[in-house]
Order: structure tokens, then C-alpha cells, then sequence
């Protein structure tokens, strides 16, 4: 029997692990930034209690990002397009709603669908990827990859391959870090008496710098 399809799955990906990698250098010190401050959040997290239903709601949404998070860079990384955007559009609705909940109580919003407008930085990337999320559209499917044959046609890739809607989604993965660090930084500053904040902030500098010098798309411009 010759090669089945998990065998060309598993080229494929070695393939786009070694594209992205020649393409995007910087991703691999990436994964050492999201660890070091996932790592430094949990620690800060751990052995507290709260009784607020609201923070404790925000707590569970934090663990999930993180979560999340770490499937969302591999599923990049091996250039799976459209299931990383189904993630990358979970995120923003999980931070939506972290946001919401300032606003409102846990009742309040039970069982609402998150409002997207409280990250407006997300909103026209936000349709796009529900769009890819609910394959609303043929063109959406471009997210598979393909290569165009002449201006009627294109052939599509049975397995994931690296395209330039891979470098989108790293960019937005790093967009979506950034937001989760503010956020986190002012949960911990609410519900941790006397929180020193200066570790963040410096992790902050320390992320920008390295976007800067590495030519991230997102991070250009920001002092």
C-alpha cells in the first residue's frame, strides 16, 4: 500500500513547520514569551480564593484562553488554517466577555452570545472569521490553501499548507496575547490587594521590543 493520508498529513506539517519557521523566524522565541507569561500568571493566580461569581467567571475565562491559546500556535505553526481560525474567533468572544462581565452580572449575561463590539481592534476580523468558522462562503475555503492556476482557476491541497493567511493568523494570535496581557494585569490589580504590577509592565517592554526588532507587522509603531 502506498503512502495514506495521515502519512502525507504528517509531510505536510513537517513542510509547513519548516516554511513558517524561514518565513516567520521570530515564532519560535514567540512560544518562549506566551509560556513565560502564562507561566507567571498562573503562579499569581494560584492558592487564591474568590467569592465574587464575577471574578470567579473571569478566572475560568483566563484558564481557557491559556488553554486555548497553546492549540491555537500549534494549529498555525502546522499552517491548519481554518481550525485556527474557529480558535482565534473563540478568543475574541472569550474576551469579550471578560470585559462584559465589568459591566454585568453572570445573570446578566447567561446564555448571550458575547458582544464583539467591546473589542472594536477585532471587529472587521471578527466576521471574516465567523464567516471561516460557519463555511458561509466558497471563498472562505481559500483558508485550505491553494495555488492559482490561471485567473478561473486554482487547485486546492488536500493537506495544510503554508500561505500567506498563515502569517494573518500568527499576527492576530500575537494581537490576541497582547489584549489577554492587559486584561489579566487588570484583573490581577482588582482582586490581589497591593498587586505590584512592575514584572508585566517590564514583560510588556521587554514583548515590543522583541515585535520591533523582529519586523511583527502588529507591533510596528508602538512605543
Amino acid at each position: 500500500m502506498g503512502k495514506t493520508y495521515f502519512d502525507r498529513l504528517n509531510e505536510a506539517r513537517q513542510y509547513a513547520k519548516g516554511r513558517i519557521i524561514k518565513e516567520l523566524p521570530w515564532v519560535l522565541e514567540l512560544r518562549k514569551y506566551i509560556n513565560c507569561y502564562f507561566t507567571k500568571t498562573t503562579d499569581v493566580f494560584t492558592g487564591i480564593e474568590i467569592a465574587d461569581e464575577n471574578f470567579q467567571y473571569k478566572m475560568l475565562l483566563l484558564i481557557s484562553f491559556m488553554r486555548t491559546h497553546y492549540v491555537l500556535y500549534e494549529l498555525i505553526f502546522l499552517s491548519s488554517n481554518i481550525e485556527a481560525a474557529v480558535l482565534a474567533r473563540k478568543q475574541i468572544e472569550l474576551l469579550c466577555r471578560i470585559k462584559e462581565l465589568s459591566k454585568y452580572d453572570v445573570q446578566q449575561l447567561e446564555k448571550k452570545t458575547p458582544n464583539v463590539s467591546n473589542l472594536k481592534l477585532f471587529g472587521k476580523e471578527y466576521g471574516l472569521l465567523s464567516t471561516i468558522a460557519h463555511s458561509a462562503s466558497f471563498d472562505s475555503l481559500d483558508f485550505l490553501g491553494y495555488t492559482k492556476i490561471d485567473e478561473e482557476h486554482k487547485k486546492y491541497f488536500a493537506q495544510p499548507t503554508y500561505t500567506e493567511n498563515t502569517t494573518d493568523l500568527m499576527e492576530s494570535f500575537v494581537v490576541l496575547f497582547i489584549e489577554f496581557i492587559l486584561i489579566s494585569l487588570n484583573i490581577k490589580d482588582q482582586i490581589i490587594p497591593k498587586y505590584d504590577s512592575t514584572w508585566d509592565l517590564s514583560f510588556l517592554v521587554r514583548f515590543f521590543t522583541f515585535g520591533k526588532e523582529n519586523g511583527i507587522s502588529c507591533l510596528k509603531g508602538l512605543d
